[in-house]
């Protein structure tokens, strides 16, 4: 047999594997050893290293025995005959049987495991299957080899598992050996776990089975009479946690996922949780920690919540909605408690009430618990089967929504829900009441299908989880958060951000009355503060408060904020820090900036004041460090956001200005947009002087730097700082008109004469001259000509956004030439593409079709060659285009700008230059970087479809076709068989499609004597003639892009061997 060795050759390679196996070895030796293991495993004689290896006594060697089965199963299957298969399989059964009787090490016995289901796999591959029972049939060997219950649930185990990771065929083909055997199984799985003289490892190991068997995919009738068994031990304490975790396998990915057998699954675990299951969360909260069991509970809630979500949602709602018309009587017993409710509503509540007291579990998040976060997304899922409920019922009848109110007035119900978060009773209120479940687009519904205006039961849930959220996101004193580490201050960061996804489903569901409830503590919270003070004050209660409100500001529609000027109150704003660190500051600070658009909304009543208070509180948290960068950021959406309220105040501005060189450099940037961005918004000759008045000053502290008077250093951060300054100028006077923008339209005329001001010619000149002088001291400096760049990209625009301050883009594409000719580098080639794209003009309603100015493209056509030749020159080095893919890809970026505005300059290029630019194009077709390849073929489709298109150019068309098309055609038909990578088929197909549908007769010569030819035939000998053939007619008879690229995606799997397999069309 293959798999047993004789004689001295044997023993001796016996002795060389044990002893590479067993001998202690440095780190340094560890890889020539398992080079060495390796090289045997792969070699024939490793089939008779099997049985000796497992008889031997050390189990280092015998888990290579095991490991060494597994591995020839499956990588040498076809290396033994037929004959010899069973015999094999009967081989391995009896060793397997052998070591569980002589007790090997678990880790041997699983390598044993896996080696036989390999052999199963292998097996069921045959027709007819070879082993059609393998399950049933190893089971029974080793049982009546003696194995115990518990081995043979391991055995299972790992035999389900490897099932499951098979590829899917063999899955599919062996689930019937799976089925056969699953009926025994679900006996012996009861039997175990609830027979007492049972060992607790023996009912570990049918639930490890079961888990196994659940993933791979148990039916739901199996699964359904397993449930009164898993439910009854989940009282068992020992059990709990693996009984627990099996059911949230069910719940989650199981047949009886999704919400599924609620009668059989739902409402059992409800029942138990109701009457037993309780207990373990009350215990873990009077303790104030979590423990294992408590834990265990809350993931399978959070699967139950999961699972059941809709079926929660709607007992949610069936308890605010009495059925039919109820008598005063019936409604009247209703409000005196709970008792009328059905059982099930109960249940429901129990469950609630577990719910939130995992979301609120005690303790600091990431300190103390890490149970209350997995909670999260249950409350997301009920606000989404909430909404579909409602909207349901709404559709099923419309008129029991006049019903919700007096089931929402029941103080009973009110109460309930307080209880099930911890709190006492409340007592009767006349808080004003706030509309129920609403979509985010109810307020586009008819009045009829609009939720009740009075809260129900779903709106009393959420508030307590709003509550319960808050408190839980409330940081610590700092006193107490000593001993913390740097890990759980972000992890608990962390958790705060993931409660305000949270916080935004409980807004859809309270919606004004989020943010009523919030300021109605804020302000008993404040009033505390003026009778304590603020230096002993404890803040963190209103920054949780302030963070909650943040949070939501996404979920907030305009018409329920007006609550919201509570907090921009002369009183409030007073009320809160002004000076200081603290944490509530820098929250405040970025609710203003969230809600930075609620000043300006045309459907709230806001007063100027308020905006203005806003904006003070933001800047005097400029002179804080800590504070200053968010406090810039704050200032600019404030800016930004209500600049025409901004703009009659200017003069406020003033002293923030003169100050605006105490700021770091990037604050600095971002104050000068805000101040740049609320001048934008005054008519444009009145906003002149202002603009010199920010702009002279950094002009002035540049020429400083490059006066060559201080040090080297000290001058490229002050001119990096001054450059970042003018690009937050230029950003905040640059508005950009947005349809989709409720902006004011600039008036591009009184731009137009604002910008002939001699005072703003003579800005815009000197910022010229800055640029350039900049560029000419600085030009090797990466980080100055990156800071450079984005001024360049801020300073320049299209004629309909340009401002006053906008620079014209001839002087600086001069700059940008001469740089090149420097030093060639993707930052100025991009900059190159961008100012080439804005000398085109805009197209617009009145000129569809703008040509550019003769001076222009005589302009376009002196600075082209001064672009083009650098970069030819530098690519012509050895391997520069495969070094430099960045260079390569901004270059053909800007050649395609060019082609695409101004084709003409391409024909108009030195000959010799537009011969090196196309040889170079069809180069860089060859190339294994995508961005370079990709930049190239961009080129090449816009040159030849616009210059095929134009009939002025018909003679250069013909030229382009006899010099370079058949080098074009070689490119991509290699490209497309093997040269390119597969993820540019587009690319190459859209400019062979191009060269095939414009110049069909030149291109059939072209391909014919390239995909014929010897060399081409050499090199892709799966390309039959046929496939040629039928390539070749495909490709010229298709009349569209996506059936060129068909035909071409069809020939590149022939030439590739991918022929017939999926992955040659998916991985396209």
């Amino acid at each position: 047999m293959p798999f047993s060795i004789d004689g001295v050759f044997g023993d001796q390679l016996v002795l060389q594997a044990t002893t590479l196996i067993n001998t202690s070895i440095s780190p340094s030796e560890q890889q020539a050893r398992q080079q060495a293991l390796s090289e045997l495993v792969n070699s024939p004689d490793a089939w008779g290293l099997i049985v000796p290896f497992l008889e031997h006594h050390d189990v280092n060697v015998q888990f290579y025995g095991a490991h060494i089965a597994g591995v020839k199963v499956v990588r040498d299957w076809n290396s033994i005959g037929p004959d010899f298969q069973l015999p094999l399989r009967d081989t391995m059964i009896m060793l397997t049987a052998r070591a569980i009787s002589q007790s090997y090490a678990k880790m041997v016995l699983r390598r044993l495991y896996v080696a036989i289901t390999a052999l199963a796999l292998k097996l069921t591959l045959t027709s007819p299957p070879k082993w059609p029972d393998f399950l049933t049939y190893t089971l029974s060997i080793l049982q009546s080899q003696g194995a115990n219950t518990e081995t043979l649930l391991e055995f299972m185990t790992i035999a389900v598992e490897e099932v499951h990771r098979a590829p899917r065929n063999l899955n599919n083909q062996i689930a019937h050996a799976l089925n056969s055997a699953a009926p025994a199984f679900l006996e012996t799985f009861s039997r175990t776990v609830t027979l007492a003289q049972n060992t607790l490892s023996e009912r570990h190991a049918a639930f490890q089975c079961l888990h196994a068997w659940v993933t791979w995919g148990l039916t739901g009738n199996d699964l359904t009479s397993l449930i009164p068994t898993l439910i009854t031990t989940l009282s068992v304490p020992e059990l709990f946690v693996p009984t627990s975790s099996v059911l949230q396998d069910i719940l989650t990915t199981s047949s009886l996922s999704s919400g599924a057998a609620t009668k059989t699954l739902t409402e059992p675990l409800l029942a138990w949780l109701s009457t037993t299951g309780h207990t373990i969360v009350d215990s873990a909260r009077a303790e104030g920690h979590p423990n294992d069991l408590s834990s265990s509970l809350c993931k399978l809630l959070c699967a139950l919540g999961d699972h059941s979500n809709a079926y929660i949602a709607k007992s949610i709602v069936q308890v605010s909605k009495p059925a039919g018309n109820l008598p005063s009587t019936a409604t009247s017993s209703i409000s005196n408690g709970l008792a009328s409710k059905s059982q099930t509503d109960a249940h429901v509540q129990e469950f609630l009430r577990c719910m939130l007291i995992y979301t609120g579990f005690p303790g600091y998040y990431g300190i103390e618990e890490e149970d209350s976060e997995a909670t999260l997304g249950f409350w997301y899922l009920l606000q989404e089967s909430l909404w579909e409920v409602v909207e349901i019922g709404n559709e099923d009848d419309e008129e029991d929504n006049l019903d919700w109110v007096a089931m929402a007035n029941s103080h009973s119900i009110r109460n309930a829900v307080r209880q099930a978060s911890g709190e006492a009773e409340m007592v009767e209120d006349d808080d004003d009441l706030t509309p129920a479940l609403m979509s985010p687009h109810d307020d586009e519904r008819p009045p009829s299908l609009k939720a009740p205006k009075e809260p129900d039961m779903a709106q009393l849930l959420f508030t307590e989880v709003v509550s319960i959220l808050r408190r839980k996101i409330t940081w610590p004193k700092k006193s107490e958060m000593a001993d913390w580490d740097a890990e759980q201050r972000e992890n608990f960061g962390i958790y705060r951000r993931n409660v305000g996804d949270t916080l935004i489903n409980a807004c859809y569901v309270l919606r004004e009355r989020f943010l009523d409830n919030m300021l109605t503590d804020m302000k008993v919270q404040l009033a505390q503060s003026q009778n304590v003070g603020n230096d002993q004050f404890v803040w963190e209660d209103i920054e949780a408060s302030l963070f909650c409100i943040k949070a939501v500001h996404d979920a907030l529609t305009a018409s329920y904020l007006k609550p919201l000027g509570f907090l921009f109150e002369e009183a409030t704003m007073a009320a809160l820090p002004q000076s200081g660190s603290h944490r509530v500051r820098w929250t405040m600070l970025t609710l203003i900036g969230e809600y930075a658009s609620y000043f300006s909304s045309k459907s709230i009543d806001t007063s100027t004041s308020s905006l203005l208070r806003a904006v003070n509180y933001t800047v005097t948290a400029l002179a804080e460090p800590s504070l200053c960068l968010q406090a810039s950021m704050t200032l600019k959406e404030l800016c930004d956001a209500n600049r025409v309220m901004l703009a009659p105040h200017l003069n406020s501005f003033a002293d923030l200005h003169r100050n605006v060189e105490l700021l770091g450099s990037e604050e600095k940037s971002k104050v000068l947009e805000s101040i740049a961005s609320v001048i934008s918004a005054m008519p444009p000759e009145a906003g002149i002087e202002p603009v010199r008045a920010v702009v002279q000053p950094l002009l002035e502290s540049l020429a400083r730097a490059l006066s060559g008077q201080m040090p080297e250093e000290t001058a490229q951060i002050l001119c990096i700082s001054q450059l970042r300054s003018l690009t937050g100028t230029a950003k905040g006077l640059t508005v950009i008109s947005d349809p989709l923008e409720d902006t004011i339209p600039v008036d591009q005329g009184a731009v137009s004469r604002a910008r002939q001001d001699p005072r703003m010619i003579k800005v815009r000149e000197d910022v010229v001259a800055a640029v350039d002088a900049v560029t000419n001291r600085w030009w090797a400096d990466a980080e100055v000509i990156s800071v450079l760049s984005e001024l360049i990209k801020a300073i320049t625009a299209t004629p309909a956004e340009e401002s006053i301050l906008s620079l014209p883009p001839q002087p600086l594409l001069r700059i940008i030439a001469n740089s090149i000719r420097r030093q060639v580098t993707s930052t100025w080639l991009t900059l190159a593409t961008i100012v080439t794209g804005q000398l085109y003009p805009t197209i617009s309603l009145e000129n569809l079709h703008p040509t550019p100015s003769e001076h222009t493209v005589q302009f376009v056509a002196e600075m082209a060659p001064e672009i083009i030749a650098p970069c030819l020159a530098m690519m012509t080095r050895k391997d520069a285009m495969e070094e430099n893919p960045d260079i390569v890809q901004e270059f053909f970026r800007f050649c395609e700008t060019v082609a695409h505005h101004f084709l003409t300059i391409i024909y108009r290029l030195p000959q010799d230059l537009l011969s090196s630019l196309l040889l170079h194009a069809i180069s860089a077709l060859s190339l294994q970087e995508r961005y370079s390849l990709v930049g190239s073929c961009k080129f090449l489709l816009t040159l030849m479809r616009d210059t095929f298109s134009n009939g002025d150019l018909g003679r250069e068309a013909d030229a382009l076709m006899e010099i370079h098309g058949n080098q074009i055609a070689t490119s991509l038909i290699y490209g497309v068989a093997s040269v390119a990578p597969r993820s540019t088929l587009q690319n190459l197909s859209e400019v062979l499609h191009c060269l095939a549908s414009r110049r069909p007769a030149q291109t059939r010569m072209y391909l014919r004597d390239i995909l014929f030819s010897a060399e081409f035939t050499a090199k892709h000998p799966l390309a039959t003639q046929k496939a040629k053939e039928q390539f070749l007619e495909s490709l010229l008879a298709a009349r569209s892009g996506n059936k060129a690229r068909l035909a071409i995606t069809q020939f590149q799997n022939v030439t590739r061997g991918l022929e017939g397999a999926s992955y040659g069309y998916a991985t396209v």
